[in-house]
This record gives C-alpha cells, structure tokens and sequence, in this order.
C-alpha cells in the first residue's frame, strides 16, 4: 500500500513541476510593396533657330512697351538639354519625342503665368486650355499653338476654345501686350508643366507637382 501511494505521490510531483512549452511563433515579415516611378516628362523652353535647331531659354529681355506689342514667343520641348539639333522638323520632333514619355496619353501641357503689379498685388494664374489663357487679358493677350496638329499649313493661328481637345499639344506660347502691360512692376514669371489629373494642383488651381520649367521676360528701360 505504502508502494503505490509513493509512486501516485511521484507521478503528482512530475506532473506538477512540468512546464508547458509553447511553440514561439515567428513574426512575420511585413511585404513590403515595389513601388514603381512613373518616368518624369523634362518640359523646357527653347527658341527655334533657323538652321534646324532648339536653344533653351531661361530670360528673355523685353523692351517695347507699345500696345499689342509681341513680348515673349517660344516654344516648348520635352526636353533638358541646352541645344537640340531636331532629327526632321519641329512639329514631328517634338510629336515623336513627347510619346516616347507619353504612350498611353495620360499627361497634358499647361503653363502658369505670374506677376506684381504696381498697386503691389501679387497675380499667378494656371492656364490649361484657351479660356484660361485670357483670365488676366487686361495685362496679356497669351496665346497657344498646336505645331503638330497643323504641321501641314503654311499658316495658322492660335488654337481657340471650340477646337481644343484631348489630343491638343501646347508645343508654342505666345505674349502680347495689353493695355494695362505697363502697369507690371515685376519679372513676368512663365512656367511650363506637365499633369495628369486635379491631384497636380492645390485646392486653388495652382501647380504643385515638380515637373515644372520656368522662363524670366524682363521689362528693361530703354
């Protein structure tokens, strides 16, 4: 009797100084997502030489100050190179060139135009189309061109509201001045973008994306 009560006493004692082990688990490695960079869109100005090639401008200098005056005309180009010899022509240059970056066309040209004028006020506004090129029209007339879509013309002129569209390529920019031009004090601040829908822009229309080139025109006293 005394045997079996020892051997139920020993097995109590086993049971009880035992430890449980539990399986540690591992943390799991968080997966960690490839985030893919879309290719950035160079956009730059350029004065188109009449030997077949593009330079990059950064100031233009003006000095006439008469009304509907032409102050600033340059062209654009998806491009940050300092000098461009172009393969065929300009229109097809740049057509070429803007898809390779664009292929699937979900990127647009717009520009923004900035100033002070004398009564100290600071004026920027975004142009995407040609009614928002006229929103300061009192200062300057600004004008877009399409040298692509009419690459076959002699001649032609600035592209109006009625036929702008999807497929329309700001590739040249035009100034002019207004009656109110003298009444700016400052540099004329235009800059070239690309975008691809509302989130490049702030709640108030203004570019915010980093893909942005910016041309000086500079008023000088005769």
């Amino acid at each position: 009797m005394m045997k079996k009560i020892l051997i139920v006493m020993f097995c109590f004692l086993c049971l009880g100084c035992s430890k449980q082990v539990k399986k540690i688990e591992k943390p799991k490695k968080e997966e960690t997502k490839q985030v893919v960079e879309e290719k950035k869109i160079p956009m730059s100005f350029y004065k188109l030489k009449t030997e077949g090639s593009l330079e990059k401008v950064s100031v233009v200098e003006n000095s006439n100050y008469e009304l509907f005056q032409d102050v600033l005309f340059l062209q654009v180009f998806p491009s940050n190179e300092d000098s461009i010899k172009l393969k065929d022509n300009f229109s097809l240059d740049f057509y070429n060139t803007w898809k390779e970056y664009n292929k699937d066309n979900l990127y647009k040209i717009g520009f923004s135009i900035s100033f002070t004028n004398s009564a100290r006020e600071n004026i920027s506004y975004t142009i995407k189309d040609p009614n928002s090129a006229m929103k300061q029209y009192e200062y300057l007339l600004i004008y877009l061109y399409d040298d692509y879509a009419n690459r076959s013309e002699g001649w032609y002129s600035h592209i109006e509201q009625k036929d702008y569209n999807n497929d329309t390529l700001f590739t040249s920019i035009k100034l002019t001045s207004n009656e109110k031009y003298g009444d700016i004090i400052s540099d004329i601040e235009v800059s070239v973008f690309t975008y691809k829908n509302n989130d490049d822009f702030d709640s108030n229309g203004n570019y915010i994306g980093k893909d942005k080139e910016t041309v000086k025109l500079k008023n000088i006293d005769v």
